[in-house]
């Protein structure tokens, strides 16, 4: 499923080796062995957290950044007020500010920033946590107009044609063999115009689709592990009482749903806390979203899937394996899953994505989700059963 494991593994290495000082520090802080107290304080104290000029910097070194995006949105919508875009890339500016923009809104800031599609698609994943998806008809066309020099008022009108072809309306719980991203990528490298890419949309559409079937391949095989597992030991244990999980049992056991909860923050909480608290939160899965997943109603999401992959990680058999070792082996197919699912890999910089490097510096599995566990309650406090 997915990439190429040398190309996934590739990926991995080279994102670790990449790391800036900063976060090269935050990693460094994440496996240094501090105690829970520790780890919590320093997370919600120290953090670097980056900051969305750093981002787009970093993807546009050269430019000057706030007269290269007003002009460019202006450009983009001459309706827009002036001032109105000014304030808005203002805000964005703010080293101090967390800001969120959706997904079609960074691909237009890589036609802004006049990017190649390589950087495009490091900008996309480092504002979205996810790639272009090349099963995404609208996402196609932005890929192809980014590979091809097309200004972003060509791309648009391309995506309209593409995303306005007719396909399936719900995507199917069994993906057809052929329509995972390694598979596609490759057909779509082969297409030269416009024309070649909207008979290709219109043959593929029974393939195409708006979720990621190697996500949804793996949410699914990794959740029937848990609801259903097959060692009777773990069947008779007091989690289970006999009897298969249900999906509020797996938020409860797996996810944490007790211990990270949305609460209303206290107006005097220090800034840098309640941010970091805002990422960890944000996303988190509830019942209903683990639902609509399963049944294809909405994508499969990063922190889901890492959740998923830790629950039901097994540790490597080799006896031999230090602490040191077992964390390696762990953050490099955890890296690795995200790749081949099109999500970003795990970022020090990112308050969930620290969590998640601080808790696999276990010793071992069992340890590992108590350490999770512990951090939470560190975090947000004992919060009651329902």
């Amino acid at each position: 499923m997915g990439w190429d494991d040398h190309d996934a593994k590739k990926e991995s290495y080279d994102m670790r080796q990449k790391m800036t000082v900063v976060s090269q520090g935050m990693f460094d802080h994440a496996v240094s062995g501090m105690n829970i107290e520790e780890a919590v304080c320093y997370l919600e104290k120290e953090a670097k957290i980056r900051s969305f000029r750093e981002k787009l910097q970093k993807a546009a070194p050269e430019k000057d950044l706030k007269p290269v995006l007003i002009e460019g949105l202006l450009k983009n919508d001459p309706g827009r007020k002036k001032e109105a875009v000014e304030r808005l890339v203002r805000g964005w500016l703010n080293a101090d500010k967390s800001v969120a923009i959706d997904k079609e809104k960074a691909i237009e800031l890589c036609f802004i920033l006049g990017l190649s599609y390589d950087k495009a698609e490091q900008l996309v994943l480092s504002i979205s946590e996810e790639g272009f998806h090349w099963r995404n008809p609208s996402e196609i066309a932005y890929i192809f107009a980014l590979k091809n020099g097309m200004t972003y008022q060509e791309a648009q009108e391309l995506e309209k044609k593409a995303a306005s072809i007719p396909r399936p309306e719900k995507e199917s719980k069994n993906p057809l063999p052929d329509s995972f991203t390694p598979i596609i990528r490759n057909e779509i490298y082969k297409l030269r115009t416009e024309e070649e890419l909207l008979d290709y949309i219109r043959r593929s559409s029974d393939k195409l689709g708006q979720f990621h079937n190697t996500a949804y391949h793996y949410f699914k095989v990794w959740l029937k592990r848990l609801q259903n597992p097959q060692d009777e030991l773990v069947k008779a244990s007091a989690v289970f009482k006999g009897e298969d999980l249900s999906l509020k049992d797996v938020l409860r056991e797996y996810m944490f749903q007790n211990n990270v909860r949305n609460e209303e923050q206290e107006a005097e909480e220090d800034y840098v806390r309640k941010i970091v608290h805002k990422y960890v939160r944000k996303n988190w899965p509830n019942e209903a979203g683990l639902s609509k997943m399963s049944n294809r109603r909405i994508d499969v999401t990063r922190k889901v899937l890492i959740l998923l992959f830790l629950a039901t990680a097994e540790e490597p058999e080799d006896d031999e394996f230090t602490a040191e070792d077992i964390f390696e082996d762990m953050y490099q197919r955890l890296n690795d899953m995200l790749i081949s699912c099109g999500f970003s890999t795990l970022d020090p910089r990112s308050p969930f994505d620290w969590l998640i490097m601080y808790g696999i510096c276990a010793q071992n599995l069992f340890d590992m989700d108590s350490r999770l566990r512990d951090l939470f309650k560190e975090m947000f406090g004992e919060l009651p059963e329902d």
